[in-house]
């Protein structure tokens, strides 16, 4: 007998404000190449020129790339992803619970992006301080790379909480609660 195919299922996050930060990027380093190129001096020529290469590397290394990736829910376990600041997947073997979760403090001061919380054992990937989602494991693991503290929670932001929830509840074997 065939093994059934389990289809992978995209599970995007809010890029509003990294669209917004790639934009605001992108126009000081316009200005500031521009501003290299007109400076008479030969100071303000190497210190614009250094804020527009600056600039394009922040744009480059953090604001851009989370335009183009998303969360992935496989046939094996979550695919976390957001640009270059996190790529691990987490195995749907060691999810116990997956619930609505919400931010006291909000996404300004949480960060944008990925932070290990070693005093909560919670890794927060967020895009906003809405419409998050709560991944509890089973025991605390080591998600990416041996300088992060192990963690046993990952919380997300996703566009559409509740079909993501219901696929990990799905594929990790969780009673469905109801509504």
């Amino acid at each position: 007998m065939a093994a059934k195919a389990v289809p992978v299922v995209r599970a995007d996050y809010p890029k509003t404000w990294f669209a917004a930060g790639a934009t605001a990027l992108a126009g000081a380093a316009a200005y500031s190449a521009w501003s290299a190129l007109d400076s008479i001096e030969e100071f303000g020529r190497y210190f614009w020129g250094g804020a527009a290469v600056l600039a394009c590397i922040l744009l480059f290394a953090i604001f851009l790339p989370p335009l183009f990736t998303s969360h992935r829910l496989g046939a094996r376990g979550i695919r976390v992803r957001m640009g270059l600041l996190i790529d691990v997947t987490v195995p749907y073997e060691w999810i116990v619970e997956t619930r609505h979760a919400s931010v006291k403090r909000g996404t300004l001061s949480f960060g944008l992006g990925v932070k290990y919380s070693g005093a909560s054992d919670t890794v927060y990937v967020l895009s906003t301080s809405s419409n998050l989602i709560s991944v509890v494991l089973d025991a605390k693991h080591g998600l990416g790379g041996f300088m992060r503290p192990d963690v046993s929670q990952l919380v997300l932001s996703v566009k559409d909480p509740s079909t993501v929830m219901d696929v990990i509840r799905e594929r990790s074997g969780q009673a469905f609660e109801e509504a």
